[in-house]
C-alpha cells in the first residue's frame, strides 16, 4: 500500500470552461454524487453567462487553458515552472 495517491488521467474536456464543467456534472451525476453534479453545473452556468457576457474572453480564455494543459512542450514548461499539479495534489492528499 502506497501512501501517495495515483495519479488520475486528465480528460480531454479538462480546461475547457463551461465544457469541463458540464462534463463533471455529467460524470458526478452519473456516479450518483447529485451534490457535486449540481455544483459543476451551477458552475458551468455561471462560466457560461461569463462567455456570453464577453465571447472572445470566453473562447480565449478556454482555448489557452486546453493548450496549457494538453499541449506537451508547454504543459512539461509550466510543470517545470510551477511544479506538476497531480503531483502536487497527490502529495496534499496524503496529508
Amino acid at each position: 500500500m502506497s501512501l501517495v495517491a495515483t495519479e488520475e488521467p486528465g480528460k480531454l474536456t479538462d480546461a475547457l470552461g463551461p465544457v469541463s464543467s458540464f462534463s463533471e456534472a455529467a460524470s458526478s451525476a452519473g456516479e450518483g454524487d447529485w451534490v457535486e453534479g449540481a455544483l459543476n453545473a451551477g458552475l458551468g452556468g455561471l462560466e457560461t453567462l461569463g462567455a456570453v457576457a464577453d465571447p472572445l474572453g470566453g473562447v480565449l480564455s478556454a482555448g489557452i487553458g486546453w493548450v496549457l494543459e494538453h499541449v506537451e512542450p508547454v504543459s512539461s514548461w509550466f510543470d517545470e515552472l510551477a511544479g506538476d499539479p497531480a503531483q502536487i495534489r497527490a502529495f496534499a492528499e496524503t496529508w
